[in-house]
């Protein structure tokens, strides 16, 4: 085509690719010519197309980087500023029609991901819906299920675009994008792509960076953008349940292994629940190691219990919690450490597990008994409402209250077996008391025992002498 737009005859070009670009070339010689080369699918395409003259210039676009262009000047088009991707919105919907300052376009532009295709096609779609109002096209990209659904207009479609690039991906990367979408929190390092990939995943996500499907946001964290994350999510389905099984062990596993490191005064309820260590494991051998992958990591962490705790994984999340404990605990942020303990106890009454339930309420009353907070916010909420009981061998959570908005925590490891039961005795009428609710606190009593005929282990005093917390906290310790 392009030799016909040089004024070749079709009958005079010739059939070798090497001979056609010599001869493209020598009609270009001596011209000013500037040649526009669009949706290039790699570089070995476009070399041919390269004029040898300096007075001639090219512009290449293409939906990956063309790396292999020594000479070209990299230009990416990055997703549009919310007052540009406004701007854009209000030109195409009829600019009279909302006002600059209106909120719900902003919101708009966000749902879009200031993808311009994205609000071009919202926009068109608004200018011939005149009832309608900015937060009718704002609660209708609201649901991330069905957003790309709704980003479609005659032949342009934004899933269109999408599966264009995924299209022309090796089977390698396309299986790494799809399993990518298996991931509840908003970005990723290689080695939790690791679990997904189950071997070194790096050169699979930069091979996506270079097709625009990933973007590196920070040294070596990895971010989908909004959209190209929901049609990730909308092939993931193809993976199954053990590939998102890796990916929560390995985050479990982790977890674990810095907890390790953070310091606690007394034990908790729960035993470690280990998980095998996967290959792509992170390097957390000191406590700043520790401290530094949790801090970063804490956001994924929480989207992965709630994902694990709406997916039948309750053990994920009932572990992620306790694993987490100490250190929401001494660094939060809190409300996030109430919220994660309240999940983890919901998942382990529904389940029958006691002492996940013991995990749960010992750190979610910890962490509010520390920052002062509503206690009744950081309570397993029962048919009855919440209660401050948990008893886990012979460990027994309790918390009660005296004055309105006053409460006290304790936390007695009972040593020899047989004053457990007496002790029971004595914290079910001090809790019923105080409380109103007999019947749940029995119910916590009798389901938190071990089984009939499993003996109980005499747990260590943390305080190193008798009276425990109780006496620090100036209460007489409850009869023996």
């Amino acid at each position: 085509m392009l030799h016909n737009c040089l004024g070749m005859p079709n009958e005079v070009i010739p059939r070798k690719l090497d001979e056609r670009a010599a001869v493209y070339r020598s009609l270009l010689a001596g011209t000013r010519t500037l040649i526009l080369l669009d949706n290039a699918a790699s570089s070995a395409q476009v070399r041919p197309l390269l004029p040898g003259d300096p007075g001639c210039a090219v512009i290449v676009t293409s939906r990956q980087n063309l790396r292999g262009l020594d000479d070209a000047e990299p230009l990416g088009l990055g997703i549009l500023p919310d007052d540009e991707a406004v701007a854009l919105f209000r030109t195409t919907a009829g600019p009279e029609r909302f006002p600059a300052d209106d909120p719900d376009l902003v919101r708009i532009a966000g749902l879009c991901g200031g993808l311009p295709l994205a609000v071009r096609i919202i926009a068109a779609w608004m200018r011939y819906r005149p009832l309608l109002t900015a937060s009718d096209a704002r609660e209708l990209l609201s649901d991330e299920r069905e957003r790309l659904a709704h980003l479609r207009s005659e032949d342009l479609s934004v899933r269109a675009a999408f599966e264009l690039s995924y299209r022309r991906l090796p089977d390698a990367e396309q299986r790494m994008f799809r399993r990518l979408g298996l991931i509840p929190g908003l970005d990723f390092d290689a080695r939790a792509a690791a679990s997904l990939a189950g071997g070194d995943a790096w050169p699979l996500l930069e091979s996506l960076v270079d097709h625009n499907l990933l973007t590196q946001h920070a040294r070596g964290r990895y971010r989908l953008h909004d959209l190209v994350r929901a049609y990730a999510r909308s092939l993931a389905a193809q993976e199954g349940t053990a590939v998102s099984g890796r990916l929560l062990d390995f985050y479990l596993h982790a977890a674990q292994a810095a907890d390790v490191h953070f310091e606690r005064r007394s034990p908790g309820p729960g035993q470690v629940r280990p998980v095998s260590a996967p290959a792509s494991a992170p390097p957390l051998g000191t406590a700043g190691q520790a401290r530094a992958w949790v801090s970063t990591e804490l956001a994924n962490l929480n989207a992965a219990a709630g994902h694990a705790a709406s997916s039948g994984r309750a053990d994920f999340t009932i572990s992620l919690s306790m694993a987490l404990a100490q250190y929401l605990r001494v660094h939060g942020p809190w409300p996030q450490g109430i919220l994660l303990h309240r999940l983890a106890g919901a998942m382990a009454r529904e389940t029958g597990d006691s002492e996940g339930q013991a995990a749960a309420l010992a750190g979610s009353i910890a962490r509010a008994k520390l920052d002062g907070s509503d206690v009744n916010q950081a309570l397993i909420t029962g048919p009855s409402g919440p209660h401050g009981v948990a008893i886990y061998g012979n460990h027994i959570y309790w918390c009660n209250w005296g004055k309105p908005g006053r409460y006290r925590y304790h936390h007695w490891p009972s040593r020899p077996r047989r004053r457990f039961g007496r002790r029971a005795v004595h914290y079910r009428s001090e809790c019923a008391g105080l409380t109103g609710q007999i019947a749940e606190v029995n119910e916590a009593i009798c389901d938190a025992r071990p089984p009939l005929g499993q003996p109980r282990t005499a747990a260590p005093d943390p305080e190193g002498q008798k009276g425990g917390s109780a006496r620090r906290s100036g209460q007489r310790p409850p009869p023996r």
